[in-house]
């Protein structure tokens, strides 16, 4: 039995140089597999992509709105959009552009944007069937509209009747045919 001064006892307080490497490599690991498990870049896909089938419903919405008030689906021109009759990117998107008929009655104040929108990343618009002439305006029986996903996109989906080598493929979300992603079509 050791005798001694109580107050000759040194107690040693704190951590060695070895536990604390040992604590912080255990945070390592685990903050490491929770950034694995959790993915965010996976959930920015999904995100953006919830945003571009929320866009395209809106201008679903509006397209029907139009079609209530006009004799079928628009062109090119509704949506100040340069293209030929019925097949056009939205591409002119934003602030200051609006989708209207010909009249001037608004129907979707400001087009919305891929979140992307960069070249592969736009939404397409295909009004197809025979075209309806009244006056100097043209409109179409059925439309479809096409936005690039990037998680779940529907390899080889294409609208009817639409010109294959005309559509914007979705880099490399499809697959061998290079026509895909999501699609609304008109309900009639």
């Amino acid at each position: 039995m050791k005798t001694g001064n109580f107050f000759n006892n040194k107690l040693e307080l704190g951590f060695t140089l070895v536990e604390v490497i040992i604590v912080i490599a255990i945070l390592g690991i685990l903050a490491t597999f929770t950034i694995v498990i959790i993915n965010p870049p996976y959930l920015l896909e999904k995100g953006r992509d919830a945003q571009r089938k929320a866009d395209l419903a809106k201008i679903q919405y509006a397209l029907e709105e139009f079609r209530s008030q006009n004799k079928g689906y628009p062109s090119a021109s509704n949506f100040n959009e340069s293209g030929s009759g019925g097949f056009f990117y939205i591409d002119n998107c934003g602030t200051g552009n609006s989708f209207h008929d010909a009249n001037g009655i608004v129907y979707l104040q400001t087009m919305p944007c891929d979140p992307l929108n960069t070249n592969y990343n736009i939404y397409q618009y295909i009004g197809y069937g025979p075209a309806i002439v009244i006056g100097s305006n043209t409109y179409y029986p059925h439309y479809c509209l096409k936005a690039c996903l990037e998680t779940q996109p529907t390899p080889g989906a294409i609208c009817p009747d639409a010109n294959p080598s005309a559509l914007r493929v979705c880099g490399n979300y499809l697959g061998p045919t290079g026509i895909g992603g999501y699609l609304i079509m008109s309900p009639n």
